[in-house]
């Protein structure tokens, strides 16, 4: 295996002494110039807060989900709570190690520990790269061809429970391979998280390298031409003389269509909920997928560059959650009534408890 070098970064003056990148071939660990304490702080607390927020804001949405799914079991919603899951279990278990590094840096220099980390980080990220690819092509389908996948597609929930456990097993694989003795987990810049080595120079490391880089651009390609084909028929003018004409049927006749009416809104909202999550998840993945190529290639070598990356990473478990409260009413509303029923009861029945309850606020 070549030898791991690690770019020069801007020096970083501690105590007077200058920090130089060291590659330890025994354990595969790699230590680049630390942060200083100011930073490492900034950097632990912005990490804790992600995590925090993300897995809150995750878990209230799974309770939402699974209330909507006694009563509507649609693919879009099956497919919502997959990624829901993988959120949370990125937020419980993928970070939690990497904020535990910030206080206790040598926890990682424990090959099972880096390696346990990785594959965590890795397995969660893939599955949620693809469950959302998965997610625009089901809307692609449902907005370009809508009679071939309401005969066909629209209500077969069991073939795509199947489809996402299938991705999950994949991305299980692929996370191990490191563990499995192809290419090695090692422990990335600023010494606070393990993935695999980016700068493998060896043929099964280089495998790795560019399996990763490849899941994520046919990811990323399958997510940006699918939501903008349904970004594109969405906008067309017939189309939304045809949806302005629904709009109007829905508000003057009576209960006879107000369930097929109910379904059309959330078909409307899932869609743009997908292009919001599609669009997210390109941003947080983008540059880290460049990073992965250019650390392969030996070019543009950063370690702050790195370090954003996989920050921006990290975001993106995060925003889901963020992006169903803002654009589906019904998660909305179910997400505000547990808030204020727990509230309710952790200020001893001061904050008033709202009259509706959760299955009446996600009907």
């Amino acid at each position: 295996m070549d030898s791991y070098h690690l770019p020069v970064t801007s020096s970083t003056d501690l105590s007077n002494e200058t920090f130089i990148s060291v590659y330890n071939t025994n354990n595969n660990i790699t230590e680049g110039i630390p942060l200083e304490n100011r930073l490492r702080h900034l950097a632990s607390a912005t990490l804790c807060l992600v995590t925090i927020v993300g897995f809150v804001l995750n878990l209230l949405i799974l309770i939402v989900i699974q209330k909507i799914l006694e009563d509507r079991m649609t693919i879009p919603n099956v497919l919502v709570r997959a990624l829901s899951v993988t959120d949370l279990l990125n937020c419980f278990l993928s970070i939690t190690i990497p904020i535990i590094a910030y206080s206790y840096p040598y926890i990682l220099h424990a090959q099972p520990v880096c390696d346990l980390s990785a594959t965590f980080l890795y397995g969660l990220s893939v599955a949620s790269q693809f469950i959302v690819a998965v997610m625009s092509i089901e809307r692609f389908l449902a907005v370009i061809y809508p009679f071939k996948y309401h005969s066909q597609v629209g209500h077969n929930v069991k073939k795509a429970s199947c489809f996402v456990l299938g991705l999950t097993l994949y991305s299980t694989l692929v996370a191990l391979l490191p563990v499995f003795g192809l290419n090695k987990n090692v422990i990335h810049y600023p010494n606070t998280w393990c993935m695999f080595d980016f700068r493998d120079r060896s043929p099964e490391g280089r495998f790795v390298v560019y399996l990763g880089f490849l899941n994520i651009v046919v990811a990323l390609v399958v997510i940006v031409v699918a939501n903008s084909a349904v970004a594109m028929r969405i906008r067309q003018p017939k189309k939304k003389i045809r949806q302005q004409s629904v709009k109007t049927v829905c508000s003057i006749q009576s209960h006879e269509t107000e369930y097929s009416c109910k379904e059309s809104h959330m078909q409307v909202q899932f869609t743009k909920l997908t292009v919001s999550v599609a669009v997210g998840l390109t941003i947080c993945w983008l540059l880290f997928a460049i990073r992965i190529l250019t650390n392969q290639l030996g070019v543009w070598m950063d370690d702050n560059i790195d370090f954003i990356a996989a920050r921006l990473m990290t975001f993106n478990s995060v925003i889901n959650p963020l992006l169903y409260i803002a654009i589906c009413k019904p998660y909305r509303k179910g997400c505000w009534v547990i808030l204020r029923n727990i509230v309710h009861y952790v200020t001893c029945t001061s904050v008033k408890k709202l009259d509706m309850t959760l299955a009446e606020a996600v009907a």
